[in-house]
């Protein structure tokens, strides 16, 4: 581990340190701390000092730092030359630092699959269970013609690594919150509460939701954005659904669907294969609260992922289709949306936490 973290610090680092269900994760430094590298070593150059083992790149951090104090006779710019390269590591560093604590985090996590992950990150009992989603970058919209038009324009979206529920929150995890705050509990339907997905909750039930969950493990729970959410469930595919561009009915709940059959409602979590991330059920079921304030267009989205937010937002999104819908309102691009107060026997999410 030692060896790794001074990699991290010298270099941009796209090496595999896990495979598990197919995917891989990745650990790169930020643009922040590349740049910071290249000009250290820029610098370190123009100076003529002594030329040291770049090739040993485990040791570098113990060779570089001294020689930038040694006297250099070659240059009447050493103490200059030396006061910025010192400046730059220091930048370097702190950053490393920082990133340094997720990437322990990571590769804690990154000993195992996702369907073991669950065990690691889950903060409570009644806490959802969480997979790590790693870090990466997609392409995200319509991908295969014939969808609407405020799946376009197509773009490319850059995510951080986060933790995202295995499962939709289910009544049980709901209702343990819903007791502890003393709310009335989502109506069922009559289906049957326990390990199926809670239903029947608005935007604004869950954002109070995740908040409670916030409090009461101390860790950075929220609902995942539209971005995030595309990302984890395409799981690194470009298809209409991450099992392929085929109906594929017998891979979700949803209207007509082989796997629906007599029975028009919910079916419990789980019930279905999960993707190459570890998440179950990000196809059908109930659709998926996200963060975003819904716009008709990806017109000037977040290069980064972020949540498109507006001071008079009338509407909310949602994903990932329903037990109500057919197999093509199911693919991994499509968008629903409504008021953030609207419940329905259809509508319920899943949560994302914050890795750092």
């Amino acid at each position: 581990m030692r060896s790794f973290l001074f990699l991290l610090l010298f270099f941009s680092l796209s090496a595999s340190q896990s495979a598990s269900r197919g995917f891989t994760v990745e650990y790169k430094t930020s643009e922040a701390i590349d740049a910071a590298i290249a000009g250290s070593m820029q610098l370190y150059s123009n100076s003529y000092a002594r030329v040291i083992g770049i090739d040993d790149y485990s040791n570098g951090t113990q060779q570089f730092a001294p020689s930038i104090t040694e006297k250099n006779h070659y240059s009447s710019k050493d103490n200059n030359l030396r006061a910025e390269v010192s400046q730059r590591i220091q930048v370097l560093q702190q950053a490393a630092r920082r990133e340094q604590q997720q990437v322990a985090q990571l590769a804690s996590l990154s000993s195992t699959n996702g369907d073991a992950l669950s065990s690691k990150v889950k903060a409570c009992d009644e806490c959802p269970e969480m997979v790590l989603i790693p870090a990466g970058s997609f392409r995200m919209g319509d991908l295969n013609g014939g969808g609407y038009g405020h799946e376009k324009p197509v773009h490319r979206v850059d995510i951080q690594s986060l933790a995202m529920g295995k499962y939709e929150v289910t009544f049980a995890e709901y209702d343990a919150f819903a007791r502890a705050t003393i709310r009335d509990l989502p109506a069922d339907e009559g289906w049957g509460r326990g390990n199926r997905p809670v239903t029947n909750v608005s935007w604004e039930d869950v954002n109070i939701y995740v908040q409670w969950l916030a409090r009461k493990t101390g860790l950075s729970f929220r609902l995942p954005t539209e971005a995030e959410w595309e990302y984890a469930a395409r799981a690194g595919t470009d298809t209409k659904h991450n099992w392929g561009n085929d109906k594929g009915g017998k891979n979700a709940n949803c209207k007509g669907c082989p796997s629906q059959e007599e029975k028009k409602q919910t079916a419990p979590v789980g019930s279905f294969a999960a993707n190459a991330f570890g998440l179950h059920d990000v196809h059908g079921n109930v659709l998926e609260w996200v963060e975003d304030c819904y716009k008709d267009s990806y017109s000037g989205a977040s290069p980064t992922g972020l949540a498109h937010q507006d001071s008079a937002c009338s509407y909310r999104v949602l994903r990932g289709g329903s037990w109500i819908d057919t197999v093509s309102g199911l693919r991994s691009a499509n968008r629903y949306w409504y008021p953030p107060s609207r419940r329905g026997t259809n509508l319920g999410f899943r949560v994302a936490q914050d890795l750092n």
